[in-house]
């Protein structure tokens, strides 16, 4: 894993939590990218 990865990931986890994004927004290490983040977070919205 890159470092960039690793960062991702730690930011991801602390901002929102690593159980509230697994169960809203799948696996954390499928959210490649923000726009990824984003696009998952508008289908959990609209749902």
């Amino acid at each position: 894993m890159e470092l960039a990865e690793k960062l991702f990931d730690g930011l991801l986890m602390h901002d929102f939590g690593p159980n509230i994004i697994s169960c809203n927004f799948g696996r954390i290490d499928k959210i490649t990218s923000l726009a990824v983040l984003k696009e998952r977070k508008c289908a959990a919205f609209k749902k």
